[in-house]
């Protein structure tokens, strides 16, 4: 005699299901094609619209998981630095528009927040984590 049992356990909050602002459904911008040619070449850019899965991840973190936000700098604080993370910006001619983000090592799989200081500006860059569904 044979028995077999089979449980299966559901989870509300499959870890690889994440989730995306409708946004990421609209195609690349020129202002994104280029920054992702200036940090990883046109190369890499054919590879990342051949597969949704990485067009979506580098949409979502240009539209989405970036932010430039200002708040008074105080020399004494511990906010690290941007220029710690990648090249350092010309401090009078910050153009936050145009600020590629995929030119610095930021920790974009983090599951927490991260915030990092324009030098002595009163610019931070926010790195929000990728929500889950």
């Amino acid at each position: 005699m044979f028995y077999f049992d089979a449980h299966s356990q559901r989870s509300n909050n499959n870890s690889w299901i994440f989730k995306f602002e409708k946004n990421i459904d609209l195609p690349f911008t020129q202002v994104e094609i280029d920054m992702i040619i200036n940090a990883y070449g046109s190369e890499k850019l054919q590879r990342i619209t051949s597969e949704k899965v990485l067009e979506k991840f580098y949409k979502n973190i240009l539209r989405n998981r970036v932010n430039i936000r200002k708040k008074k700098y105080y020399p004494d604080e511990n906010i690290p630095k941007l220029s710690s993370k990648g090249p350092k910006l010309n401090q009078n001619k910050i153009n936050l528009e145009k600020f590629n983000p995929l030119l610095y090592d930021f920790p974009f799989f983090s599951k927490n927040s991260h915030y990092y200081r324009v030098d002595q500006t009163d610019f931070l860059v926010i790195i929000n984590p990728q929500e889950l569904e």
